[in-house]
């Protein structure tokens, strides 16, 4: 713990202190220099839990990942990318007709992650040359 985290910490329990004494809380945030969103904040955490450590931040990390990726659907993208040679696109519509959707965006992490390649050569299909159809003189058929 800095310097820093120790006077907001400080800061906090004064805000509080004064506040539960029945100060104003615009007068309490003007002394402060702090917001009265941030004294109505550490008040309203106080009273959650006024025994436990309340002036201390919280995590901001979620509790859940929503819509992790499981290995069943990593398998089913390896097999759709490497031995049918679908695109990005193509595997995210078919995930989805499965029942299983997944934007396009994912099916790329999940490629990247399994260190396949995202583009897929395929053989160029050869096309016919062009016919010229010169002619000797200008508006001839």
């Amino acid at each position: 713990m800095n310097k820093n985290e120790r006077n907001l910490e400080k800061l906090r329990k004064i805000v509080v202190k004064k506040a539960l004494e029945g100060e104003k809380i615009k007068k309490v945030a003007h002394k402060n220099m702090v917001s009265r969103k941030f004294v109505y904040k550490w008040l309203k955490r106080f009273k959650e839990n006024p025994e436990g450590e309340w002036w201390k931040d919280r995590s901001s990390r979620p509790k859940t990942i929503h819509r992790k990726v499981d290995e069943e659907l990593k398998e089913r993208i390896r097999e759709l990318r490497i031995k049918q040679g679908m695109n990005v696109e193509k595997i995210a519509y078919l995930l989805k007709r499965e029942g299983k959707a997944l934007s396009q965006t994912t099916v790329t992490k999940v490629i990247k992650e399994l260190g396949l390649p995202l583009w897929v050569n395929r053989k160029k299909r050869k096309r016919p040359r062009y016919k010229s159809f010169e002619r000797q003189k200008p508006n001839e058929f």
